[in-house]
């Protein structure tokens, strides 16, 4: 596996309908890297997911400067997939992040639907 470490990565996943097996899958592998993985939602509250799992995310998207273990920027973000993920599509992400010294945006192999 790869070293990760002093690596931060942002996870963010819609209130309801993410696919918790692409979450936890994605997440628990940066993790066994090295990575520091925040997972971000809107509102930062409970989410279920697709399959009616609960996920407490780390905190809200607005948020996303003031997580504990993050320093200086995130080095990729990734939008979990799921039935939510139409919701994503209509953001304007790549200058979004980009403004934020965000230089690589992943998305889920479900973002773009099946």
């Amino acid at each position: 596996m790869s070293d990760l470490s002093r690596t931060n990565v942002l996870i963010i996943i819609p209130k309801s309908q993410f696919c918790g097996q692409e979450l936890n899958g994605v997440r628990t592998i940066l993790q066994q890297c090295g990575a520091n993985v925040v997972v971000l939602s809107k509102s930062g509250q409970e989410a279920r997911g697709m399959n009616k799992e609960k996920f407490q995310p780390d905190g809200m998207i607005v948020d996303w400067n003031k997580q504990i273990g993050v320093e200086g920027k995130y080095h990729a973000v990734i939008l979990v997939g799921g039935r939510a993920t139409d919701s994503y599509r209509s953001l304007p992400f790549w200058s979004y992040y980009w403004s934020f010294g965000i230089r690589y945006c992943c998305f889920s192999q479900s973002f773009f639907g099946d």
